[in-house]
């Protein structure tokens, strides 16, 4: 496990990760640049208030793709399951004529 100082909003974090340290950093800029936005649009510039508005944006994107993954999952199980069946049934129909 290693080490990686980024810079959030301004301010200096020393990570602790087994990621690659590209991974650290790109993620860093990530959180970054959504404080970034939020300080943007709200009026109240208190870093921890940004920092939540962030983070609550930042979860609820990853619940939205979280749930996409699942439906896309969903299809593709109902896929394989589906042409498994016609798979079947034709190999049915060979056998016995």
């Amino acid at each position: 496990m290693n080490t990686v100082n980024v810079k959030i909003y301004n301010d200096d974090y020393p990570i602790r990760s087994e990621e690659p340290d590209s991974k650290i950093h790109q993620i860093a800029q990530f959180v970054d640049e959504r404080m970034g936005e939020v300080a943007k649009n709200i009026s109240n510039r208190e870093k921890s208030k940004i920092a939540v508005l962030a983070a609550i944006n930042i979860t609820g994107e990853y619940f939205k793709l979280r749930e996409s993954l699942k439906n896309l999952h969903n299809e593709v199980d109902d896929k394989i399951t589906q042409r498994a069946q016609q798979m079947v049934h034709k190999l049915q129909e060979v056998m016995n004529p």
